[in-house]
């Protein structure tokens, strides 16, 4: 998953939009939370809480 995304090119990134706003802000809220007490985030972790907030 994480080769996934280091292959996208920085252009792509930029112009992806998501799908459902409020849910990108809601897990972009989380995860900068999580990361800011120093605590290890992995795929499967992220798409569980997308799953619980959305």
């Amino acid at each position: 998953m994480k080769d996934k995304w280091l292959s996208k090119s920085i252009k792509y990134l930029r112009h992806c939009t998501p799908k459902d706003k409020q849910l990108e802000d809601a897990i972009f809220t989380w995860l900068t939370d999580v990361t800011s007490h120093q605590a290890p985030i992995n795929g499967e972790m992220l798409l569980l809480k997308a799953k619980m907030l959305g």
